[in-house]
């Protein structure tokens, strides 16, 4: 091949270089982020060029194939690169919001590069953790390199089975909801912990008893889980006598009917009586509704 046809720098097709900051400012901001990774992986000197900017990130972590996804804020462009791409990204962008992070989670799996990643975020829209295999149950002590460097996370949601919530909570992980669709394995001590660091919580298949309903009750009534807005517990294979011993040892009045609106669940409760408790340190009033099937705990501003 002749050196005429020879590939040619980027930086020699179009003269950066002697562009006037503003146009060149408005080039940049302009172009898609997988132009300008692109751009940054074949000219040595891009990084040099490019002004302040600033986009966001969502991350797909699946055992397949890793990706970004990542749109420009001055352009609104949309690019889905590879995971590999982030440090990249991290030269080209001045600011670069996390906004969601999705994990496919596999015993095998190796995720030092992703928790190298999220190193430099505190704080995200949402995590959703999955895994493919039903019968895997995620041992939550296992990932808190994973998650517990976040200071907040708007809403968690699980679905795999998942055990043994860190003892660290709320400091582990504090997030506004936390959702999982697969409590099977989280006993008493797991979901009293997750009620202390979230104020809505949503948990499907659960096995707790009365008796463990009744001591997230108290532990509201004696100022444990402050934070707590809502909370619904679906019970799996609910026994006869389940729901005959909710309230026991607690003082309650019985309630008429109504309804609520969680603010981040989004879904109306409505409901034809209750019972009634009231925090005496603050005067502050829950409501308790259960079925066979279902708890709910609902805390009124």
């Amino acid at each position: 091949m002749s050196t005429d046809d020879a590939p040619t720098p980027p930086g020699d097709i179009f003269p950066f270089l002697h562009l006037p900051y503003l146009p060149r400012k408005e080039l940049f901001e302009y172009m898609s982020p997988s132009a300008l990774v692109a751009m940054y992986q074949t000219c040595s000197t891009a990084h040099h060029l490019f002004p302040p900017l600033a986009g966001t990130v969502s991350i797909h972590y699946d055992l397949g194939k890793p990706l970004l996804h990542v749109e420009s804020f001055h352009s609104n462009q949309k690019s889905v690169l590879p995971f590999i791409a982030f440090k990249s990204l991290r030269k080209i962008f001045t600011i670069l919001e996390l906004e969601d992070v999705y994990v496919e989670i596999d015993e095998n799996k190796d995720y030092t590069p992703l928790v190298e990643f999220l190193k430099s975020y505190g704080r995200c829209r949402t995590i959703k953790i999955c895994s493919k295999n039903e019968d895997y149950c995620l041992n939550m002590e296992g990932i808190r390199d994973l998650l517990g460097g976040f200071q907040f996370v708007k809403r968690v949601e699980f679905e795999a089975q998942i055990e043994n919530w860190p003892s660290g909570s709320p400091r582990f992980l504090k997030s506004s909801v936390v959702d999982i669709s697969n409590g099977t394995a989280l006993d008493r001590r797991d979901i009293r912990r997750i009620t202390r660091g979230s104020k809505e919580v949503r948990i499907n298949s659960s096995r707790l008893s009365d008796k463990s309903f009744n001591f997230i009750i108290l532990d509201w009534l004696h100022g444990r889980n402050k934070t707590l807005r809502y909370l619904e517990i679906t019970v799996r294979d609910p026994s006869e006598r389940q729901g005959r011993r909710i309230l026991n040892g607690v003082r309650f009045r019985l309630g008429n009917g109504g309804s609520f609106q969680p603010k981040y669940l989004k879904e109306t409760v409505r409901f034809h009586t209750g019972w009634n408790v009231e925090r005496d340190s603050d005067g502050r009033r829950a409501t308790v509704v259960s079925t066979r099937k279902k708890f709910r705990f609902i805390v009124w501003d």
